[in-house]
């Protein structure tokens, strides 16, 4: 296969497994009180599907990538979509703890996933691609996202929502076969070694760059989260709208997310400066989260939501293609420095909708949930102002001490 329609394959392939992990991401978010009724468990409990999946992310992306370095892409990517294709035996969990079981197995699919995708963008794509790519990654996850919150309710009163969910764990399952069937990488991965030991890994963790990336998307995400996870059943536990209609209009917020990506990515590829990607939406970002959730008028509800939506993605091709620009860096160096970063956000994500389920549980108000992450969220502000262009900073994680 030549690498031109190579290329392609690969992005379609990373297109269609993105979609399927964010609708599988956020298919249960609708659907929370359904599922607290079947197996009568609290907020704080079913907060876990999806603050549970960024703590399995935050626990594992270091190990995984190590483990991803010393594989090849094929079989690394493979096991990811296998991996994701594990909710597809949702139909069959009689009880809250099978269904976080297959939780997990989903959610390690991440861990493998993820930084084989960064090990393709550096192998076989120039700089200049990069951007667009990584853009298109983020953009058909954050798309896959709202299909699952629009399709969750829905497909949940047609099919009841065990089978709902096991339907894209299938599709995940059969895009894997072919995957491994289709995929035959070119020479150019058997140049580079796959070195990636724990030094390595201590001077991922100990970086700048990293810390820095880590926590910036860490404060945005925290708040994405929560807001995700609780305002479909805000909105219809307390401003009396259908779960339908709720889904709807959080589904609003990946979709604008999605076109803010796309934007974001195309505007990277042209254009060599960083920090402005993440200080422009660290400016909105927490006006538009207080917006979504304290006034129950449509007008407001709807700028704000794809205000937060357009804030919480815009930088992240930016984010994803950093490391890539530093001086130095190879493959196996953007994927601990994305595993780092990955760690740090998906800890913060963790405990944000836990946090918000058990104080609504404790006072009755989500309001002062919503309102400590929404503040939270302007640390991206604060990232972006410390932040080092890239051209200006080094990442060797090669070099001795």
């Amino acid at each position: 296969m030549e690498l031109r329609s190579f290329k392609i394959v690969i992005v379609g392939f990373l297109v269609f497994f993105s979609a399927l992990y964010g609708i599988q991401m956020a298919i249960v978010m609708p659907i929370l009180s359904e599922i607290m009724d079947q197996y009568q468990i609290s907020r704080g409990e079913v907060s876990l599907l999806t603050s549970g999946v960024f703590l399995i992310h935050g626990l594992m992306i270091i190990p995984g990538s190590m483990i991803v370095a010393r594989l090849k892409i094929k079989r690394a990517y493979a096991v990811g979509c296998f991996l994701s294709g594990a909710m597809v035996l949702t139909v069959f969990a009689d009880s809250f703890i099978l269904l976080m079981i297959l939780r997990v197995f989903y959610s390690l699919a991440f861990i493998f996933m993820m930084p084989a995708s960064g090990k393709m963008s550096m192998l076989w794509f120039s700089k200049k691609e990069r951007p667009i790519v990584n853009s298109l990654f983020v953009t058909t996850f954050t798309i896959g996202i709202a299909i699952g919150t629009f399709a969750g309710a829905p497909l949940s009163e047609e099919l009841g929502w065990k089978v709902a969910v096991s339907i894209f764990g299938a599709f995940s399952c059969i895009g894997g076969i072919f995957w491994l069937i289709i995929i035959k990488p070119p020479p150019e991965e058997n140049k580079t070694p796959n070195v990636a030991g724990f030094t390595n890994l201590i001077k991922a963790l100990r970086s700048k760059v990293t810390i820095i990336l880590g926590l910036a998307d860490g404060f945005a995400l925290a708040q994405y989260a929560v807001l995700t996870t609780w305002l479909p059943t805000y909105y219809n536990e307390v401003m009396g709208l259908s779960l339908v209609k709720s889904g709807f209009l959080v589904g609003l917020i990946p979709l604008a997310g999605a076109i803010s990506a796309i934007g974001g990515g195309l505007i990277a590829s042209r254009y060599i400066r960083r920090k402005p990607f993440f200080i422009l939406p660290g400016l909105l970002i927490t006006a538009a989260g207080f917006g979504t959730f304290l006034f129950n008028n449509d007008a407001i509800i709807y700028i704000s939501i794809a205000a937060l939506g357009m804030c919480s993605f815009l930088y992240l091709p930016a984010f994803l293609t950093y490391p890539m620009e530093v001086k130095n860096s190879t493959e196996n160096d953007v994927a601990l420095v994305w595993a780092g970063t990955f760690a740090i956000g998906s800890l913060l994500a963790v405990i944000s909708p836990i946090s918000v389920g058990y104080i609504t549980d404790l006072t009755g108000s989500y309001l002062p949930g919503f309102s400590f992450w929404a503040i939270v969220a302007s640390g991206l502000l604060f990232c972006g102002l410390i932040l080092p262009e890239p051209g200006k900073t080094s990442l060797d994680l090669r070099k001795s001490d």
